[in-house]
């Protein structure tokens, strides 16, 4: 198997303009969720966070924060389709 970006996203929320969720896993060639190969270690899901706000400063632009977080199949969210 070549192990070059094989991974797989799931849309969990979107709240736009201002928040976007997604989980994220690596993935066989049939899109099943498999252990890492880097790290044996690794969480089979990632929660992957991004929020987007207003510029607090001078000038106009957009903060964009990103946070990541392990998932355990006990606290895995609703995934909507």
């Amino acid at each position: 198997m070549d192990h070059a970006g094989v991974r797989r996203q799931k849309r969990t929320e979107l709240a736009e303009p201002h928040r976007l969720e997604f989980l994220v896993s690596f993935a066989d060639e049939n899109g099943s969720t498999i252990r890492a190969f880097l790290d044996a270690n690794w969480p089979l899901e990632m929660l992957s966070v991004v929020t987007f706000a207003p510029h607090a400063g001078i000038g106009h632009g957009t903060v964009i924060g990103v946070e990541w977080n392990r998932l355990t199949r006990r606290c895995k969210p609703a995934i909507f389709t």
